[in-house]
């Protein structure tokens, strides 16, 4: 189950796109309650449908799911304050995470999941998700904090 935990943190450090929204997502949510509520969601719901995906419970159509985080991305990029995911980003990474796990299952179904160890391989994957989001979000508020701490001197 190593293999898939590591595919899991993989995934996550290498996807750029995730990897960008999850930064639009710090600097929206600004506080580290907010954060910490906002990144929970993300990836509950990600394990959620990643789960229902994998055991073939949902369905995945990929380009629809694609469609619909890039208008999210696009969201968030318009910078600006009056847009619902800005207004709102618990229920944004929420809702992004709930499709981006449709989208994870297909990826994860292409290495191929062990047939008699899906829930195994589900949960280990899960995990290394979580553990590249982890790892993520506080080198980016490490460096944020560099930063603002080189700014002020």
């Amino acid at each position: 189950m190593n293999t898939y935990l590591t595919f899991g943190i993989e995934h996550i450090l290498r996807g750029f796109d995730h990897l960008l929204f999850v930064t639009c997502l710090i600097f929206t949510a600004s506080t580290w309650r907010r954060i910490l509520a906002t990144i929970s969601g993300l990836t509950l719901a990600n394990s959620f449908t990643l789960t229902l995906a994998g055991l073939e419970l949902a369905p995945t159509p990929i380009p629809p799911i694609e469609a619909t985080i890039a208008l999210l991305a696009r969201e968030i990029a318009l910078d600006r304050r009056d847009t619902r995911t800005l207004q709102h980003p618990i229920a944004a990474s929420t809702i992004f995470s709930l499709l981006h796990g449709l989208g994870l299952a297909s990826a994860l179904a292409g290495t191929g999941l062990p047939q008699t160890e899906i829930p195994a391989a589900l949960l280990a994957f899960s995990v290394g998700v979580a553990l590249g989001q982890v790892v993520f979000v506080v080198s980016v508020f490490f460096i944020f904090q560099l930063m603002t701490q080189g700014v002020k001197s």
